[in-house]
């Protein structure tokens, strides 16, 4: 049978109430009847019983019985009571309860529950400064050797990112899927084949705004620049370049992850010329300790060193040793937080494939002559794309104040040549001959052969000028460098 909680509780209250009644008035019975004796009263019995008299003993007996079972009764009443007091009562099945009685859930809505979540992040975090550097720079470089944990703290730390400043989590892996099935990837997109991770250039080194910033973790850094000729080589370069020129105005955020401190493991020949300098001055620095096995296999050790940004990557005065904290895995972030995973909507990191990225004046021309539908002006549509193409090469990603102050001087010097008395040399599109510079330039400045090869090639590396065959030309206009820039 079921009953109601306003039910349960008025019955409760009628045994209870009946309960009261039947101890109050079995207990007066029994204490106006006694039937104990004290020894005065039957050492009075005796005599008179010796004396063959009546004797009239106080109380009565039947009295005093019946107040007895007043009280049993009462009890009784109490006992059935306790069952229709409980909150849940074992014998109704917790479907047969009424919604209305059933307690609300105390877990909040979404958003309290991850201003929750920040406040309790918030707290792991109070005891780490240097962690909470790593979840604001703008880049940071982790340095340990396979299998030394590189990934799994920069799992979390990207995770930090997202919960505590919305970014937006970006993972180029060639690995990925392997690192997803072990469960390394807390949140995220991943990328994995190669055609995908240079198909995220354009995403991730966009402006952005600051509510939609971006991190982006460039697993096997090294492995990406192992040739310097290759398309991932100039992809990293890029990266490298955006995340010392434009990554704070643009809300760029990185995690580069490097095997070693060996310029062949940080970018080797594939950074330009003050690249890397710039690169390890600017990023903070999280090295870790390695131990190894038996089998002489690098493991994690708990110990690590930190360089904030701004410091030398080689003075070992900027870096302060300390301890990894067991939280900074994701197997402990899975286990502390799961049961708010789900409430607030977060995804499992999982592998994605980048959509190519065209160039949108390209786009529209191409999908102009698809609608027009007219194969005589496919002739005039490669003209346009060859003009759109001539004004997408033109410099225009990257600061050219800063580029051109980092030149060297004989850098410096054949832009001025150019602009100014090696114009009458260039052709109509306005490229130089090498022999032009070689013979009036370079041998003018006592510049040798060899020489003047490395002064070009810094300015292609920079990216302000091209060279083909025997042919170079800048990429910018007279009008794109600074006013004072004649008086280097």
């Amino acid at each position: 049978m079921y009953l109601s909680k306003a039910q349960k509780r008025g019955m409760t209250a009628g045994l209870l109430g009946v309960a009261a009644l039947l101890f109050v008035h079995g207990g007066n019975k029994v204490l106006n009847n006694p039937q104990t004796l004290t020894r005065q009263d039957i050492q009075r019995i005796h005599d008179l019983g010796l004396r063959r008299e009546s004797v009239a003993l106080p109380g009565k007996k039947e009295a005093a019985v019946v107040g007895v079972l007043e009280m049993a009764l009462a009890m009784g009443c109490l006992m059935l009571a306790v069952p229709l007091s409980e909150a849940a009562p074992r014998r109704i099945l917790p479907k047969s309860l009424d919604p209305a009685d059933t307690p609300k859930s105390n877990i909040p809505a979404p958003p309290d529950a991850l201003v929750l979540l920040r406040s309790r992040l918030a707290e792991l975090l109070s005891d780490y400064p240097w962690l909470k550097q790593c979840i604001a720079c703008e880049s940071l470089i982790l340095i340990a050797p396979a299998g030394g944990g590189k990934s799994s703290i920069a799992s979390v730390i990207a995770f930090l990112r997202a919960i505590l400043r919305g970014h937006r989590v970006i993972i180029l892996d060639p690995h990925g899927s392997i690192n997803i099935e072990r469960g390394v990837w807390l949140v995220g997109d991943v990328v994995q084949a190669e055609v995908d991770i240079l198909g995220t250039q354009a995403t991730i080194t966009a402006r952005h705004s600051k509510q939609e910033a971006h991190s982006a973790i460039l697993d096997e850094f090294g492995a990406l620049c192992a040739d310097k000729n290759s398309a991932t080589a100039r992809f990293a370069a890029e990266i490298v370049g955006n995340a010392i020129r434009n990554n704070r105005k643009f809300h760029n955020h990185y995690i580069f992850l490097c095997h070693g401190r060996a310029k062949g493991q940080m970018g080797g020949e594939a950074m330009p010329s003050g690249y890397l300098d710039s690169w390890t001055y600017k990023s903070a620095v999280l090295e870790l300790e390695t131990d190894y096995d038996e089998w002489g296999e690098a493991v994690f050790s708990g110990r690590a060193r930190f360089k904030p940004g701004g410091n030398s990557f080689d003075d070992d005065a900027a870096y302060t040793p300390l301890q990894i904290p067991d939280f900074l895995n994701p197997t402990a972030i899975r286990s502390e937080f799961t049961h708010l995973f789900a409430h607030l909507g977060l995804k499992q990191a999982e592998q994605r494939a980048q959509p190519p990225q065209y160039d949108p004046k390209i786009e529209k021309l191409i999908d102009e002559a698809l609608a027009e539908e007219n194969l005589p002006q496919i002739k005039t549509l490669l003209d346009r794309i060859y003009e759109s193409s001539k004004e997408v090469n033109r410099c225009t990603s990257i600061d050219l104040l800063e580029i051109v102050s980092q030149l060297s001087d004989t850098a410096k010097q054949l832009l001025i040549y150019y602009f100014d008395k090696g114009q009458k040399y260039t052709n109509s599109e306005g490229w130089l001959e090498v022999k032009v510079l070689r013979e009036n330039w370079a041998k003018n400045k006592g510049i040798l052969a060899d020489q003047l090869k490395v002064i070009l090639m810094e300015t292609v590396t920079a990216e302000i000028a091209v060279l083909e065959r025997t042919c170079w030309k800048p990429r910018i206009a007279k009008s794109d460098l600074p006013p004072n820039f004649g008086q280097v």
